[in-house]
């Protein structure tokens, strides 16, 4: 009886690390990637480059307001591509088209430098390598009135 139950025991420690061993296949990132900091478009700061064409692997973004492309001249407009280690970031251009070059994997998208009059959602866009080019949706910004007793 003595002998079973310690068989019984073996078994379930096996099988317990058994199940914390990962059986996948590892996939390493694009090659020619780098997410380094030192290499980012301006290092977060809001001085990102800009530039006027961008290749087929950037990651892009425009504004969208109105059905149209918001590139305002008198704003200087950010957009930043954060992946929670490196915060990469680029300006508008004239065609109205912020853009990294050299990322590979999620970021988390958001835009400054956007006038107060007008707002966006900053909780709704990610890019990936699937999605690598952004169309932000700007609108105007709506006062409230009541007390906010209705749904």
């Amino acid at each position: 009886m003595k002998d079973t139950k310690r068989l019984i025991a073996l078994i379930m420690a096996l099988c317990f690390i058994f199940s914390l061993i990962s059986c996948g296949t590892f996939v390493p990132a694009n090659s020619g990637s780098n997410t380094d900091t030192s290499n980012n478009q301006g290092g977060g700061d809001g001085e990102g480059e800009t530039k006027e064409e961008y290749s087929e692997d950037a990651f892009t973004a425009i504004l969208v307001y109105n059905g149209q492309v918001y590139n305002p001249i008198e704003n200087d407009i950010v957009v930043y591509w954060n992946d929670g280690k490196s915060i990469h970031s680029s300006k508008l251009n004239s065609k109205g088209i912020a853009g990294v070059e050299g990322l590979d994997g999620d970021y988390r998208v958001t835009v400054s430098g956007i006038p107060e009059k007008l707002a966006y959602n900053p909780n709704i866009y990610t890019a990936t390598n699937d999605v690598r080019n952004l169309v932000i949706n700007v609108y105007d910004v709506q006062k409230t009135s009541g007390k906010g007793l209705d749904p």
